[in-house]
């Protein structure tokens, strides 16, 4: 059985398409099969697998535009496998920028038919969309969701955004009522008076939903991507790639809590 895990956030620059990556790689490094969808129109995890020349070439015929325009592009046609073992992407491209619009999409089971059309292909299918919860392809990608995860920073906007996640997650709702959201991770963690102030009131004002694991604020990330390798295969002994392992065995833990899921990897 395949799962399905949409990244959401409402705040620019907590680390989501990182934190993606990251998950990708370790998912991968246990020899499941990942398929990632890159919703976001900055292209930014297609450019991570990628660069930014292949991305700036791709046919919108070739990438999530097509989907979520329904442009009538085959599975095989948007799917392109990395230079990752395990882990193929649908890429992003500008015209995602312009499908990004406020208003709910025509078809909002665009992301949700494609997911199901090859999901016996993949064990785990991440999604990462933009940093707006109030734009149709973000919506299209809730949709198509078994589960929400998303990242949170130990700030004030960090807290606030938890309040956009959980209303976008309350309108998806309404078109696929079985998503559930998995819960919040602190990423890009930096511990200092203000920001442990701001975990605890996290963890008090949410409890259970926010994960155990912290992502700390680390260079080997930002190494990690700049070498175009997830952490687990960029230097899988450090303790950030250790964390990610540790993240993925808690949220195997999640999903399989309420039922009996397979686990993702």
């Amino acid at each position: 059985m395949t799962t399905t895990i949409t990244m959401l956030a409402r705040k620019g620059g907590v680390g989501k398409t990182t934190l993606t990556a990251s998950l990708a790689g370790d998912l991968a490094r246990r020899d499941a099969r990942v398929l990632c969808i890159d919703l976001d129109g900055q292209a930014s995890l297609s450019r991570f697998f990628f660069g930014s020349e292949f991305v700036e070439r791709l046919n919108p015929q070739a990438t999530a535009a097509a989907i979520v325009s329904d442009y009538g592009s085959e599975p095989d046609e948007v799917i392109h496998q990395t230079p990752i073992k395990n882990i193929s992407i649908v890429p992003s491209c500008d015209t995602l920028d312009k499908l990004a619009t406020p208003a709910i999409p025509p078809d909002v089971m665009t992301i949700r038919r494609m997911v199901a059309s090859v999901a016996n292909q993949y064990d785990v299918i991440l999604i990462d969309t933009p940093p707006n919860t109030n734009v149709a392809t973000t919506l299209s990608g809730i949709v198509a969701a078994d589960f929400i995860l998303s990242p949170v920073a130990a700030d004030a906007f960090g807290c606030q955004s938890i309040i956009s996640v959980q209303r976008a997650v309350a309108e998806a709702v309404r078109y696929q009522p079985e998503i559930k959201i998995l819960g919040y991770v602190l990423n890009q963690l930096q511990h200092n008076g203000v920001n442990d102030a701001y975990v605890k009131m996290v963890r008090q004002l949410h409890g259970m939903q926010v994960f155990e694991t912290e992502i700390p604020l680390a260079v080997a990330y930002r190494e990690a991507m700049a070498s175009r390798l997830p952490i687990s295969q960029y230097k899988p002994k450090l303790k950030p790639a250790k964390l990610i392992a540790a993240l993925v065995d808690e949220i195997n833990e999640r999903i399989e809590a309420p039922s009996t899921r397979k686990k993702v990897a």
